[in-house]
């Protein structure tokens, strides 16, 4: 899907993250003096806040939750 498709979807952050894939090209491509890159790449770290600030993050669970585990491996090494 490209960016047109994703705008004209109303998916948000489908369209964030196809204008973040179109403007990381365009960093990844650039031949030309640096002060002109600088408004591409303040642009996309732009657009990667928002989409952080609109996506929830994918988490296995919370720290306690990673705590436990450790806590439960340890138990089980001990017993060994």
């Amino acid at each position: 899907m490209g960016i047109a498709d994703s705008f004209s979807s109303g998916d948000r952050v489908a369209s964030l993250m196809a204008l973040r894939q179109y403007l990381a090209g365009l960093v990844d491509d650039f031949d030309g003096a640096p002060r002109d890159i600088a408004p591409i790449t303040k642009q996309l770290a732009d657009v990667v806040r928002e989409i952080d600030g609109l996506a929830p993050t994918q988490r296995k669970g919370t720290a306690l939750d990673e705590l436990a585990a450790r806590r439960a491996d340890a138990a089980g090494s001990r017993r060994a």
